[in-house]
């Protein structure tokens, strides 16, 4: 029997980045549960303007939120006047038939301030009349082939709009785009390990992996800590500022490097460990630093509500996960180099046990795919939006 419970609906954003790899915006995506029936377009982009205002404004930053409008709200756009012109985009979906109502109506809200996109564009698209109000043309990119993507950003190129190039999913799409002169790009390529034959993970990375590796053992102890810490300049460093950046009220700032442990505590050194990881591995955009500390916060927190024990496991799992993509190169490659438990090590690479269901969970919502989520997983969006806004705080500090 599915619980009211899971009938809350699911939101998730997907990044809009620049051919510079900056963050451009984000599309807020709807998505139900297991069980829920699917509303209409109307309803779906209510509860998300909804679900933005009440709970995740904030995080979002200075970048503009995109958001899928029928036929109907665009004609009535009283919604849409109630959010700031400089802080969302205006989607007109592909099934809005072009009409004189609905380029009036179009008309008054780019004159109100707000830009306009069509989504889901394609050859030969009926809403072509539009263009000269438009401000961004999404190209579903999907389908087409590198002669159509070409063609296609050529012709829209001629009415002086932005063409972000959408459902991205692979490198090769991406390069498609760029070579067709997209200026951004939406999908979940970025996420995707660029694969580089003969590629060599660097060395800070490797040794803060293994220093989180041996934190998770059953039988780690502050002296191991300590022992593996010190030899790292650099990591030592960062750890001595951390702790005495977070001991404020100590009149005595440390440079002991044991003292800095025992002040810090396991939890908060893994925590910040894995920011270093993050910050180390990364050869891309922030945006994937983002979604890498997000999907290891979700991880724990699903975890954490019925194996808290396996909560820290989890992190790291879902840390492990992200770090491929980093350095372009496969789980595999990289479980060669850092030990972990077989527990961790199917958990990334095959999703098997609690913590592997639940990396798989967290994975699906950032990537708006997978089979609808489980009964178990009804309260997915709150933690979703928690884990959210702790990667927000974390990215934003780096």
């Amino acid at each position: 029997m599915v619980t009211q419970a899971a009938y809350r609906p699911m939101l998730a954003r997907q990044p809009i980045l620049g051919a510079d790899d900056r963050l451009r915006g984000y599309e807020l995506l709807y998505r139900s549960p297991a069980g829920a029936s699917r509303p209409s377009g109307a309803v779906m982009t209510a509860r998300v303007l909804l679900d933005w205002f009440t709970a995740i404004a904030e995080p979002l930053g200075d970048v503009p939120i995109w958001i899928n409008f029928p036929a109907t709200l665009l004609v009535d756009p009283e919604l849409i006047r109630t959010f700031p012109s400089d802080q969302m985009v205006v989607e007109v979906l592909e099934s809005v038939m072009v009409n004189d109502r609905i380029c009036h109506a179009i008309e008054v809200l780019k004159n109100d301030g707000y830009k306009i996109a069509l989504d889901d564009w394609l050859p030969g698209d009926h809403r072509s009349g539009l263009l000269d109000l438009a401000d961004s043309v999404k190209l579903d990119v999907l389908t087409l082939s590198a002669r159509q993507i070409s063609e296609e950003v050529d012709m829209l190129k001629r009415f002086d709009v932005e063409v972000v190039g959408e459902k991205v999913e692979t490198w090769e799409h991406h390069e498609r785009c760029m070579e067709a002169g997209c200026d951004a790009f939406q999908g979940f390529f970025f996420a995707t390990p660029q694969i580089e034959v003969g590629s060599a993970i660097p060395g800070p990375v490797i040794s803060t992996l293994q220093i989180i590796s041996e934190v998770n053992k059953e039988d780690w102890s502050v002296e191991r800590l300590v022992e593996l810490i010190r030899p790292e300049p650099f990591l030592a460093t960062r750890v001595l500022r951390l702790a005495n950046a977070i001991y404020l009220g100590s009149r005595t700032p440390t440079d002991s490097i044991r003292e800095a442990v025992m002040r810090l505590g396991a939890t908060t050194i893994i925590r910040w460990l894995v920011v270093f990881a993050m910050a180390d591995a990364n050869q891309g955009s922030s945006e994937l630093t983002r979604l890498a500390i997000t999907r290891a916060r979700l991880t724990e927190l699903l975890v954490e509500r019925g194996s808290p024990d396996s909560s820290d496991a989890a992190f790291t799992a879902g840390m492990l996960s992200s770090v491929p993509a980093m350095l372009g190169t496969s789980i595999e490659a990289l479980l060669d180099q850092v030990a972990v438990s077989d527990e961790l090590a199917s958990a990334v690479t095959h999703y098997e046990g609690t913590i592997g269901s639940k990396l798989e969970a967290a994975e699906q919502i950032e990537s708006f795919a997978g089979s609808p989520l489980a009964e178990s997983d009804v309260d997915l969006p709150e933690l979703y939006l928690e884990a959210s806004r702790w990667a927000d705080e974390i990215v934003g500090g780096l």
